[in-house]
């Protein structure tokens, strides 16, 4: 489960939590400049970054492929790149 940022790109794509399927070796520590952090894990742990400023960049550390035929928060990731690309 993450919980997203308030005002955030992410939060306006799959609301205040989602449930995710998040397995990795390494993580986010600190955000390059121009992202932000936009999702965390239940332990404080990056999850999602996007852009700071204008741009269209998200990122995430989960893989919402394999929830998209399932999970209508995971393929509204896919859809906001879709229409941004």
């Amino acid at each position: 489960m993450i919980r997203t940022a308030e005002k955030s790109v992410m939060r306006g794509l799959v609301g205040e939590n989602c449930q995710v399927n998040s397995f990795h070796h390494q993580a986010v520590r600190n955000t390059a400049p121009g992202l932000k952090a936009c999702a965390f894990a239940e332990d404080g742990l990056i999850e999602g970054v996007e852009s700071s400023g204008a741009g269209h960049i998200l990122g995430v550390q989960w893989h919402p492929e394999y929830r998209a035929s399932i999970d209508d928060k995971a393929l509204s990731i896919f859809r906001f790149l879709t229409d941004n690309a």
